[in-house]
């Protein structure tokens, strides 16, 4: 998709149907938006209402309603993906078409970037034929055609902020839809939005009171998150130094042993290659030494008021070699190997800071649970978002024993711990997700027990064009040193 279709010409040679500025709008639908504006009803009973309607006064088979910034107040009647978007859909017959995906993952959901595009642009959006659209809207429509969907009605409800969802309506023959229809859909559409509005300001009021009556227990969270924040880069200086320290013995130790008997040309390519040793490794103490001070001056503001560090693109690759170059000491005590199977060309919406201390804590605790010959395993994988918005899914992944459902429950929790013999707070994986979910992210687990864990969290990202990737595997060897696993 190069542009959006603007004049009627070009509207019509997509498959849509240009919307007048000024239609009518029925006796019945005024009065819905009147009763959604001021009534007392909940979100599923305007949307179901809006839906009802829309069925009523337009020939659609299906309405659709998408809910991303507000929970339904009965979520079992929709169907959720991933976490960020629920579903629900109203069907004129049984046998009418459905367009809800086969599983709940994510990346099921249609993502119609030219509609949505268009729906962003116009707020509403009639799709008379979805066989017109042209070939640089492909994937609008192969998912059209997925569903059997020959023609859509649709709006997104979009305020001042993020996107609450999108109400669609869709049919499975080609043909325009009503001006009644477009109409209604164009005045419920907007009492909707202004309707969630009003809920998502009276929910973040009502969250703002509840944090403030923690105040107390937070304060002595914070001091704890200090305590553990602390261990975990200065572990990594130490296990990192102590590799360091080790190589440089054994190199020294051997080159005493044949020293006599070497030619002078083969001493000097082993202290070349233990000098290029012992540069990478003091950069690896440095970049640790760096987080630590990043980690305690992010602690010391949030102590005098908000937190002032900037949200960025951050490169993830550079991020996962730090972390697991600073387990690589515990890594080998525990004789796991770390591997990362992220391409150089990743990049996520986050801090630098927040990056490193969340793979590094995620990290240690694969390191601590994989146990001997066992592998942890960093990788990425994407999906897209109600509106386009494109997401990456870090996942950390181990053979370990695994959590039961009920763990899974409670894993997140503040000082929730599970292997009571192993030292640690319980602390690492409550303070991982409030920082990924400070910068609008989503964290959470998958695991079998007996099967091992995957840690994953979700933040914004892009794919950045790249040279050569940089020299070295991204897989890092089992090596010596005395550090023990970091806790969970």
């Amino acid at each position: 998709m190069t542009s959006l279709p603007t004049d009627p010409e070009e509207m019509a040679a997509y498959g849509l149907q240009p919307i007048a500025s000024r239609l009518p709008v029925s006796e019945d639908a005024a009065t819905l938006a009147t009763s959604i504006l001021e009534g007392p009803a909940s979100v599923d009973d305007v949307l179901e209402a809006a839906a009802r309607h829309l069925l009523a006064v337009s020939d659609a088979d299906t309405v659709t309603a998408v809910l991303t910034s507000l929970t339904p107040d009965e979520p079992s009647s929709w169907v959720a993906l991933g976490g960020r978007a629920r579903l629900r859909e109203w069907r004129r017959t049984p046998g009418s078409i459905s367009v809800l995906p086969c599983t709940h993952e994510p990346e099921a959901a249609a993502t119609q970037p030219l509609l949505s595009a268009l729906g962003r642009r116009d707020r509403v959006v009639a799709l008379a034929d979805a066989a017109a659209l042209p070939a640089d809207a492909e994937v609008d429509r192969t998912e059209t055609e997925q569903y059997g969907v020959a023609a859509m009605l649709a709006t997104i409800l979009v305020g001042e902020g993020p996107a609450h969802g999108s109400l669609s309506a869709v049919r499975g023959r080609p043909g325009p839809w009503s001006p009644v229809a477009i109409a209604d859909l164009r005045l419920l559409g907007a009492a909707l939005t202004a309707r969630f509005e009003q809920v998502r300001a009276r929910r973040s009021l009502a969250d703002a009171l509840e944090r403030g009556d923690h105040a107390r227990a937070s304060a002595q969270q914070f001091f704890s998150t200090v305590a553990h924040e602390l261990r975990t880069p200065v572990a990594a200086l130490l296990g990192t130094t102590e590799v360091l320290a080790a190589e440089v013995t054994d190199a020294v130790a051997a080159e005493r042993r044949d020293g006599e008997d070497s030619p002078d040309g083969a001493a000097a390519a082993v202290d070349t290659a233990l000098l290029a040793r012992v540069i990478d490794d003091a950069s690896a103490i440095r970049r640790a030494g760096d987080h630590l001070v990043s980690v305690v001056g992010e602690l010391l503001s949030v102590a005098g008021g908000p937190a002032t560090a900037e949200v960025t693109w951050v490169d993830l690759a550079p991020a996962v070699q730090d972390a697991l170059h600073w387990l690589r000491a515990p890594a080998a005590e525990a004789g796991v190997h770390l591997e990362s199977q992220v391409p150089p060309e990743v990049q996520v919406r986050t801090t630098s800071t927040a990056l490193r201390q969340v793979l590094a804590n995620l990290l240690g605790n694969a390191v601590a649970y994989a146990g001997p010959d066992g592998r942890a395993v960093v990788d990425v994988v994407w999906s897209r978002g109600e509106l386009g918005t494109e997401w990456a899914r870090v996942r950390i992944r181990d053979d370990g024993p695994g959590l039961s459902a009920a763990q899974a429950a409670e894993v997140f929790k503040p000082f929730v711990r599970f292997a009571h013999h192993r030292p640690g707070s319980g602390l690492g994986l409550a303070i991982s997700r409030s920082l990924v979910e400070r910068d609008g992210g989503l964290m959470g687990v998958a695991s079998t027990e007996g099967e091992g864990s995957t840690f994953w969290f979700e933040v914004p990202g892009r794919r950045t064009p790249v040279g050569d990737p940089a020299p070295g595997s991204t897989a890092v060897r089992r090596e010596g040193g005395s550090r023990a696993p970091a806790p969970r």
